[in-house]
């Protein structure tokens, strides 16, 4: 399990929100972190996105690729 981000610790809680801002919440983690969904394969898993969590920037993860959001491995 990641426990830091940069300068960032990951909590068993944190903020996170909406790309615009509008919608704030508190997320709970669970041990480990997929995506921003109920995992079809494992429906007892939720997954986050990180970078919705408040002071982390997944561009500073070392060793895991990083998604832009625009550009899915499945459109090659």
């Amino acid at each position: 399990m990641i426990k830091q981000v940069g300068q960032t610790s990951i909590q068993p809680e944190h903020l996170a929100r909406c790309h615009c801002g509008a919608v704030v919440l508190a997320l709970a983690l669970p041990n480990g972190i997929y995506t921003h969904h109920q995992r079809r394969s494992n429906p007892s898993e939720f997954g986050f996105n990180i970078a919705c969590l408040d002071g982390v920037n997944p561009f500073e993860l070392e060793n895991i690729p990083v998604m832009d959001g625009i550009h899915h491995p499945a459109d090659r």
